[in-house]
């Protein structure tokens, strides 16, 4: 176990000041200033901001409460859910929430490129983790098994070594501009998500599942009993809808709606993940969804899917409502939201 130390709070009064100061400074400002040639400072490289969800690099298994010497048989797996090579050059990974803690955040080496579809595994001790799994690791953190890469330590950013904490820590994935690609915390820790992960058992790994999916929450978090580095849990939980009507259901009759396009082969992403439908309102009134549930089920209690619109939901005269299966794949697709 070790102890956290953080300047969070300290960070977090410096920029208030520093901000603060600057905009006093920019108010007092004469009106003719070229105000093109002012620029802010770049905090968010000190002080990563919320995660970009749209990341297609993504953290995927991680080993923090590991049987026998820790940290040096901890490990992280990371995973490209693209269709492109991401080059990791500056890119940084790490348990070190706020720059200048002492934990621990480190480059990847020179020159690294994760395929599409590839799997990487980062361990604290290549020599340790080859022993469990029979395999080497991509990269260590502690230089232990010479045909493996040493990942390189950003010392301008923490002075520590990655430990991961047992009662609750956190890991950070950031880009070579300092953007926050992913970012996972757990048991005590809510740097992630509140309430965080639970905490799993001695030996067992937190795996995400499935492993592209990214819906910011804790829950996208599984307790996995016999941990698998290396492999990728790509299927989806199958989804399910109860609905329990204790209120007037509106009425749709006379309701101008109609299903008015179609993506059931997205061409190039796994089935069901990119398909979406589009409904249109083409009558003068607004549509209260509720009087609606839609699906590929075409029997009462057939296996396909039937699902019901959220409470509330209505559709406006003239307007086009897209359902997707994932909303992630829709936007990296098409750029925007369904």
């Amino acid at each position: 176990m070790k102890q956290k130390v953080t300047r969070r709070n300290v960070l977090r009064i410096l920029t208030f000041f520093f901000v603060f100061s600057s905009l006093i400074a920019f108010s007092i400002l004469p009106s003719t200033v070229a105000w093109k040639n002012i620029y802010l400072p770049l905090i968010s490289r000190l002080w990563p901001g919320e995660p970009d969800f749209r990341s297609l690099l993504l953290i995927t298994e991680i080993m923090y409460d590991p049987i026998g010497h820790e940290p040096g048989h901890e490990w992280i797996e990371l995973y490209n859910r693209g269709y492109e090579s991401i080059s990791l050059a500056n890119h940084r990974i790490g348990d070190s929430e706020t720059a200048g803690d002492l934990e621990g955040m480190y480059y990847f080496p020179k020159g690294t490129i994760i395929i599409p579809g590839q799997v990487i595994i980062i361990a604290n001790q290549a020599s340790l983790f080859s022993q469990n799994y029979r395999f080497a690791p991509d990269f260590e953190f502690t230089d232990s098994q010479e045909s493996v890469p040493n990942m390189v330590k950003d010392k301008s950013w923490a002075s520590g070594n990655v430990n991961l904490n047992n009662g609750g820590d956190e890991i950070l994935l950031i880009d070579q501009e300092g953007v926050l690609l992913d970012v996972i915390s757990w048991g005590d820790s809510t740097h992630a998500f509140s309430p965080s992960i639970p905490l799993v058992g001695e030996g067992h790994s937190l795996e995400r599942k499935p492993a592209d999916y990214d819906g910011n929450q804790a829950v996208d978090w599984s307790d996995q009993s016999e941990p698998q580095p290396g492999k990728v849990d790509l299927i989806s939980p199958t989804p399910t809808a109860t609905i329990t009507a204790t209120y007037p259901s509106p009425s749709c009759e006379n309701a101008a709606i109609s299903i008015s396009e179609v993506m059931y082969d997205a061409g190039g992403v796994p089935d069901p993940r990119g398909e979406w439908f589009e409904l249109f309102n083409w009558g003068d009134i607004s549509i209260d969804l509720g009087c609606l549930i839609i699906g590929d089920e075409e029997m009462v209690g057939g296996g396909e899917g039937m699902m019901a619109f959220p409470l509330g939901s209505t559709i406006l005269p003239g307007e086009v409502a897209v359902i997707a299966n994932q909303s992630e794949i829709f936007y990296s697709i098409f750029g925007f939201n369904p």
